[in-house]
């Protein structure tokens, strides 16, 4: 950076979420929205017609005219008060493994997604039988090539031991080795099961706040030497690990438009190109997904408990606790192998 150059702005992931509205929920979304839009159009190459509009109950893209859903009040849900960047929780709340796993930002965020069915490409009028409502280039997908030549793919390309240049040759199927996970618990009751899920999941977040306090330190101590660089065995890490990487990068990263592939990042691998015509960033896309998902892998204790109590559960449990198994065991695995030091 030279003398003249002006030093980048920072900004937090929350001031980004919230766009300005401080009270979070529809107002906020409504600016992403809005954003996601501009970039569909004007960086992603998508043709869009002009009636097509994207709403979540009042949260609408600016279209004009496009529908609006008013719902009632959000009910208050225990547990949550805190909010989501960590605060306390309220007396009384319950604890933090009584609220659903991976619930993001604030509880307005939440609470608009649990009144309404998510966002919605709705039209604002009747489309003729010979117009086009979406036209969508392949450049403007997750492709696999984009996130082998992404900064988050190839970090995690980092994190693998092998001779191989080839970035997909390090990873393997996701449903083998979720075959694998699952075959260890076959025998395991509903109660068992239970238990391996909430222990993976707490042995998950230990790890993480692990791996983030030694970062830390050593950022601050300027020594790498204590960092961890135990790199995985190829084959043990899912063809998914790259992709949620991606997509946490360009959800969570504190810039308003992190870069797909940073060229000033040092690699230990030669990268390949981007594809012709991808956007340089998908923050704007990131930011509109659901602030949590409803699927069983999410659930809290009280309700994994329902399936561990009743014979037709047990299948579902099952699954759900070999796909926490082999998440669990490849954050852990990329925590060890140093993911956070290396992106």
């Amino acid at each position: 950076m030279t003398s003249s150059s002006k030093p980048l702005k920072s900004i937090t992931y929350n001031e980004i979420i919230n766009e300005n509205a401080r009270e979070g929920g529809a107002m906020a979304l409504k600016g992403r929205l809005t954003r996601f839009r501009k970039w569909a159009t004007k960086q992603a190459g998508i043709t869009a017609h002009g009636a097509i509009c994207i709403v979540n109950g009042e949260a609408t893209d600016g279209t004009r005219n496009a529908p609006i859903l008013t719902y009632e009040a959000p009910k208050p849900v225990p547990g949550s008060e805190g909010g989501g960047s960590g605060g306390a929780s309220a007396p009384g709340a319950n604890a933090p493994s009584e609220v659903r796993c991976g619930a993001i930002d604030s509880q307005p965020d939440r609470a608009m997604y649990d009144r309404s069915i998510g966002c919605q490409v709705r039209t604002v009028r009747e489309l003729k039988k010979d117009e086009v409502a979406l036209s969508i280039p392949p450049s403007a997908m997750l492709s696999p090539a984009l996130i082998a030549a992404s900064d988050a793919g190839q970090a995690v390309f980092a994190c693998c031991s092998s001779s191989s240049s080839e970035f997909w040759d390090m990873f393997s199927a996701t449903n083998k080795l979720e075959k694998n996970q699952a075959e260890k618990i076959q025998q395991n009751s509903g109660t068992q099961l239970l238990v391996k899920i909430l222990q993976e999941r707490k042995k998950v977040e230990t790890a993480l706040m692990k791996a983030e306090r030694i970062a830390i330190e050593a950022g601050e101590a300027g020594n790498d030497a204590k960092l961890p660089k135990n790199l995985v065995k190829a084959g043990s890490i899912s063809y998914r690990a790259p992709f949620l990487a991606f997509l946490i990068h360009q959800r969570f990263a504190n810039e308003g438009n992190p870069s797909v592939a940073s060229s000033t990042r040092d690699l230990p691998r030669l990268r390949p190109d981007v594809p012709v015509g991808a956007p340089g960033t998908f923050a704007p896309y990131a930011r509109t997904l659901p602030t949590s998902i409803c699927l069983p892998i999410c659930w809290k204790r009280n309700e994994l408990a329902l399936l561990a109590g009743c014979i037709p559960g047990m299948p579902l449990l099952q699954k759900v606790a070999a796909r926490t198994m082999q998440l669990s065991t490849e954050l852990m695995a990329l925590m060890d192998a140093g993911f956070l030091w290396r992106f």
